[in-house]
């Protein structure tokens, strides 16, 4: 790389320029336009114009929604119809705050949103008007919608990656419509090894499928009450969602799990590679829309557009958790083969977490309930959560400490510890020794002989209770507390005591 006559290497280059190349026309008299990125901000400039604007972008609407209330009338041509993105769930698309436009042209006022081939259009200027002229239409129609002038045309058509940086010898391959660098799941350009993307140069990898081009997006790239605590607090997958999930390595072998947060899941197949961590037993966490919700033209607020029933979770359209479980990690050629549609190949298990109005999900019954018992049939492990005081009972009474909801040990309660945030976030459980030091101690205490005598208690008759006559409730109460507490001391001196164990529970 050449700068200031001087040549630098580096064994690794790594891009983040952005798109800032404009997208121009070829068609005849389009140098003539006024261009997004040269337009005059003074709003007087455009006082009682008629003005054309080229694209269907959130640029163009943009444009409009700050120029219209000055203009006479505003036109907006593009070459496909406009995407609105409440409908589409994709933030390239318009945004309802730059749709004033589209509310003006509904209601029939001057201004109006055309579709057409731009590219076979000419622009021809007469006197001091623009006109547009094509070729492709028939003699006898005479009511082309844009047979009249305008006084300026805006060009407002995007922009792309610029790769004049590079020489001819070594360039990177571009995508099909030339807007970004074509790169693999590791961000390295494909025809240039350790060449790397970064930010809105990355964005082809969730084209129209999530926030990677944008800034709250791309920033990103990078049980149970670990798992609730990052589906109600993450930005990450709630902004790229159906792109960045959380990979759940389960370690049967040593009863714990090992969390990887924000991980491309297109590169799935190469996590062994990436990470160094082997891994089995895998749990993917998504967050995402409806299967049919993410659909122009679609009705988004059709009245049966949410559901509350749990037993429709897998119908939810809102975004809302999705977990994916698979028993070995899918091949290279799974997450080929998948359907287009899919964000991953079909898995062994699959869960979706109820759509929730607040997207808070800690519904005890309706998130947190099915939540435990999915996690539950992957893991073929008790997932519940113990107090200190049945974990020892059970231990007396079963011979073993169930595992808690952290999926800890048979032999030791655990709980989670979160390690330093890196991109390779983990939590490994650990055992919590504070308790089990006290069964310990209180075990030892008891000598073998009680401790078989704890789990298979003799049973005692009880002592006969003196029959109170009628006449012995006149008696004064100090005498009726006597005998019974001698009648109870009795029965107490015939039976097992455990005396520790009883001031423990």
């Amino acid at each position: 790389m050449e700068a200031n006559d001087k040549i630098l290497k580096c064994k690794s280059l790594i891009i983040a320029s952005g798109l800032s190349k404009p997208v121009l026309p070829t068609f005849e008299g389009s140098q003539d336009m006024i261009g997004y990125e040269e337009m005059p901000l003074d709003e007087d400039f455009y006082k009682g114009k008629d003005v054309l604007i080229l694209g269907h972008g959130n640029s163009a609407f943009e444009t409009a929604n700050a120029i219209y209330e000055k203009t006479n009338k505003v036109h907006i041509l593009g070459r496909n119809r406009v995407r609105l993105a409440w409908e589409t769930h994709y933030v390239g698309d318009i945004r309802s705050v730059y749709s004033h436009l589209i509310d003006t042209y509904q209601l029939k006022s001057l201004d109006g949103i055309l579709e057409g081939e731009i590219k076979d259009f000419k622009l021809k200027k007469v006197k001091d008007k623009f006109y547009f002229q094509t070729d492709n239409l028939p003699d006898t129609m005479d009511n082309f919608a844009l047979r009249e002038g305008y006084d300026i045309v805006i060009r407002c058509l995007g922009f792309k990656f610029d790769n004049s940086i590079f020489s001819d010898l070594m360039s990177p391959a571009l995508t099909k419509s030339e807007k970004y660098p074509e790169i693999d799941d590791k961000f390295q350009s494909t025809n240039i090894e350790n060449l790397y993307f970064i930010g809105t140069t990355a964005h082809s990898l969730d084209y129209r499928r999530s926030s990677g081009g944008f800034i709250h997006g791309f920033r990103y790239m990078k049980l149970i009450t670990v798992i609730l605590k990052r589906i109600n607090e993450v930005s990450s997958l709630y902004q790229m969602h159906g792109v960045l999930g959380d990979i759940i390595a389960i370690d049967r072998d040593n009863k714990q799990f090992h969390y990887f947060e924000n991980y491309l899941i297109s590169n799935l197949h190469n996590f062994e590679n990436v990470t160094g961590y082997p891994i089995n037993d895998v749990l993917i966490l998504v967050l995402n829309y409806g299967k049919t919700f993410t659909t122009p033209g679609n009705d988004v607020l059709r009245i049966d557009r949410a559901t509350g029933v749990l037993e429709e979770a897998h119908l939810s359209n809102f975004l809302h958790p999705q977990f994916y479980y698979y028993e070995k990690l899918p091949t290279k050629g799974r997450m080929l083969n998948k359907r287009r549609d899919a964000i991953l190949p079909l898995p062994d298990k699959i869960h979706y977490i109820l759509e929730d109005f607040h997207t808070t999900w800690t519904s005890p019954t309706t998130h947190i309930l099915p939540l435990r018992r999915f996690l539950e049939n992957c893991t073929k492990t008790d997932l519940r959560h113990y107090k200190s005081s049945d974990c020892f009972l059970s231990s007396f009474v079963d011979g073993t400490f169930p595992i808690d909801s952290t999926g800890g040990s048979t032999s030791r309660p655990t709980t989670p510890r979160l390690t330093p945030r890196s991109p390779r976030h983990t939590v490994v459980h650990q055992p919590t020794d504070a308790l089990v030091t006290e069964f310990d101690t209180l075990w030892r205490e008891i000598t073998p002989t009680e401790r078989e005598k704890t789990y298979q208690p003799e049973i005692l008759p009880r002592t006969p209770v003196k029959k109170l006559e009628k006449e012995d409730f006149s008696q004064d109460s100090s005498i009726r507390n006597d005998e019974r507490k001698e009648s109870d001391d009795d029965t107490r001196r015939q039976s097992l005591q455990p005396s520790r164990i009883d001031n423990f529970l």
